[in-house]
């Protein structure tokens, strides 16, 4: 497209022929007020409707074609006797423009009265400077439905940031009282109609970039009203992109339930708009490759994933998955099922062949091959091109996923699949031998070591007769049931713990043909810190659970175990944020078991530190950054320096290490190149894959699934309108 010189305001610009006036202003980086135009829209007018819904309310077409044209755009230009409307112009070679003049100025405030009688105008009207911040006392005292502060889209309120720049200051508008409707029923749509400027926005963007039609428009009462087409969001076809939300240049549309209490940066801003991604350890773009299932592509969906997941797999399988209870679609029925579908897509497509940096001539120590440990060396070796190895004192690599978790969760050829992909790449891992020492690996020749060395000391209960035969750790319990050989374990055992440990103990043990499994917890059930997920499988598989708990002390009986417990109450908040525990005097009471496991925690073993500076839990100190040590060229990653944590974030914690490593090893080599990025078309209305005859059930399960998700993240690329 050829490019034209135009003048705006004195100033020469260069700007593109076919481009209106407003449209080149802002490339330019000029504002020109405008609240009926957007620049991710394009232009049009919608057709009116017969009849639209306001919450439910009908509103019916009295005639007239639909006008949103807010008035405010209007600028001068050379030869011509009228002011013209900026987002209709097309520029013209040698244009000259002006955008202020006390005409114009008069013409603005004249279109900004006229929306002002119909919308609340004490906040935009008021000379206050600095603005009154949210549920402030107001100097006016002007009623709470009048003022913007009470509105949940102040702080992204196009409309105020017009009146300031028209300068509607000290301007006496007497407000048209608005016709009350009842609330939006909606989930997650919020609709006020008495803040509604009509300008149509939410209408063409669902109409035109969204392609559902759900919301529609009626002139009634003089001016544009805007509604969904059926009376109910859902009865519309609505996909709740919030699409509609995102281009109201008022608080007229919002999510419900969201308030901000200051403006968001573009972090909070994200963390808003993409639930999902924001609640991933590893930052996975989740709608991407959820969208890409959809469209059956399954191996550019599983790329997306491994850009910055190794092992998705893994993920697939055991992940906590803290981005599901974060979806939004769970307030509309169901969470999208995001670690089922990240498994499906790990099994049914294949890994691209990996792309690997250059040889760095520079050698890094991986010492433990854990998901922290095998993550790291993953990471250096493909992106940054040093010759890694790894050290592992156990007989396969994998650490507590090779050596604890129960094959019914996590089969051991996942595990064995994961320590593969890394010896592709080209890493040594040397299983079967245990680091003495960090001057060791210096003197091999290593110009970095990093330490992922786990978790591997049980946390007793500090209570009498833990030590008794019969009671057992639960890391102890699953090696030994994994590896052999298995303990005996009885018809009766309890479990004490809350964890995800706890139930992979509880549930483990009915397997080994124990009758009867009690799992002790001292606070709720609600309290419990294990996945959701995996506590109602163990409910389904018949672990009993008895709540709020404590055990006191365990004791010989007969050929079995005494657990002498007292009950609980649980009161305020402890530093963790869980509720606190206080035993309930004179509730003392006792339950017989043939065995005990506890499942109470884990710290690092202090031999495993390699002498490194730990704190009071025996966790490696940090000194820099998230992974480097007090000694130059030594970092630690995953639970050795968080605690306990989960598969995620031991991987990204892995990640980040190697980052670190890189930027000590020098890391000013070029960036590998990575994957082809893609974007989500905005068009919701596409029609998805047709499932051809005989496709296998799981297929058609992940196809249905994957398009269920809301495409949150097609909001963050609409910029501000005004």
């Amino acid at each position: 497209m050829a490019r034209l010189v135009i003048t705006v305001d004195g100033r020469r610009l260069e700007v593109e022929e076919g481009s209106t006036i407003l449209e080149a202003a802002r490339e330019q980086g000029l504002v020109i007020p405008a609240l009926c135009s957007h620049p991710a829209l394009p232009p049009g007018k919608p057709s009116p409707e017969e009849v639209i819904y306001q919450n439910g309310v009908a509103r019916r077409h009295q005639g007239g074609a639909a006008d949103m044209d807010c008035g405010l755009c209007l600028v001068e230009v050379a030869g011509s006797p009228e002011a013209v409307r900026a987002c209709a112009t097309l520029v013209a070679g040698g244009m000259e423009v002006r955008t202020q003049s006390p005409l114009i100025q008069e013409r603005r405030r004249q279109a900004l009265t006229r929306i002002l009688r119909r919308h609340p105008s004490i906040c935009l009207t008021c000379d206050r400077d600095p603005r009154c911040p949210p549920f402030s006392v107001c100097v006016r005292s002007a009623n709470v439905p009048d003022r913007c502060v009470a509105c949940p889209g102040y702080f992204g309120c196009e409309l105020l940031a017009v009146c300031d720049l028209v300068d509607m200051r000290n301007l006496g508008i007497e407000r048209e009282p608005p016709e009350e409707t009842p609330p939006t029923d909606d989930p997650l749509i919020s609709f006020d109609p008495g803040l509604c400027i009509g300008c149509g926005r939410c209408v063409r963007v669902c109409q035109s970039m969204a392609g559902v039609g759900a919301l529609g428009c009626v002139m009634g009462e003089g001016r544009l009203q805007v509604g969904t087409k059926a009376p109910t969001y859902e009865q519309s076809g609505c996909r709740h992109c919030l699409l509609c939300v995102e281009v109201c240049p008022t608080g007229a549309l919002t999510e419900k339930g969201v308030r901000l209490e200051s403006p968001p940066d573009q972090a909070t801003r994200r963390e808003m708009l993409v639930p999902c991604q924001a609640a991933c350890p590893l930052d996975l773009d989740i709608p991407l490759f959820v969208y890409l299932i959809a469209q059956k592509r399954y191996e550019e969906s599983l790329a997306v994933i491994e850009e910055k997941l190794p092992f998705p797999l893994l993920c697939g399988l055991i992940c906590h998955h803290p981005c599901q209870p974060a979806c939004r679609r769970g307030r509309l029925d169901r969470e999208v099922p995001i670690k089922a579908l990240k498994r499906f897509v790990s099994e049914n497509a294949a890994s691209r062949p990996p792309l690997t940096a250059a040889e760095s001539g520079k050698k890094v120590a991986v010492v433990g091959a854990g998901p922290a440990g095998l993550a790291a060396a993953h990471w250096l070796r493909a992106q940054g091109g040093h010759a890694v190895t790894i050290f592992e004192q156990a007989e396969e690599a994998g650490g507590m996923l090779w050596s604890c978790i129960p094959d019914f969760r996590l089969p051991r050829e996942a595990v064995a699949q994961a320590a593969a992909k890394v010896r592709d790449l080209g890493v040594e891992i040397r299983t079967g031998q245990r680091v003495e020492s960090l001057e060791a690996l210096g003197r091999a020749g290593f110009d970095a070591i990093l330490l992922a060395t786990g978790t591997q000391q049980e946390l007793g209960l500090g209570i009498a007769g833990e030590d008794s035969p019969g009671v057992m750790g639960a890391l102890d319990m699953l090696r030994r049931v994994k590896h052999g050989p298995p303990p005996r374990l009885g018809a009766k055992v309890a479990v004490i713990g809350g964890g995800n440990v706890a139930l992979d103990a509880a549930r483990t043990a009915l397997r080994c043909g124990s009758k009867e499994v009690t799992l002790v917890y001292r606070r709720s059930e609600e309290e419990m810190p294990a996945s959701r997920e995996e506590l109602g499988q163990a409910q389904a598989e018949g672990v009993a659970f008895h709540w709020q708990a404590a055990p006191v002390s365990i004791a010989p009986a007969g050929q079995g175990l005494q657990l002498n417990l007292v009950k609980t109450r649980l009161s305020g908040k402890d530093r963790s944020g869980r509720a606190r525990v206080f035993l309930v005097k004179g509730s003392d009471y006792g339950m017989a078991f043939d065995s005990i496991v506890t499942a109470v925690g884990q710290r690092p073993r202090p031999e495993d530190c390699l002498g490194l500076e730990t704190d009071r839990a025996n966790r490696i100190k940090i000194s820099q950054g998230e992974s480097q040590t007090r000694l130059a060229g030594v970092f630690a990653a995953g639970d050795v320096v968080s605690g306990p944590s989960n598969l995620a974030s031991a991987i990204a914690s892995g990640l980040k290490a190697a980052r670190e490593v890189e930027a000590y090893l020098g890391g000013a080599r070029p960036a590998m190149e990575k994957q082809a990025r893609m974007e989500i078309p905005y068009c919701l209305g596409e029609s998805l894959p047709a499932e051809p005859e005989g496709l296998h059930p799981q297929e058609a399960e992940a196809l249905r699934q994957a398009g269920r998700c809301l495409r949150c993240s097609l909001r963050l690329g609409l910029k501000c309108g005004a």
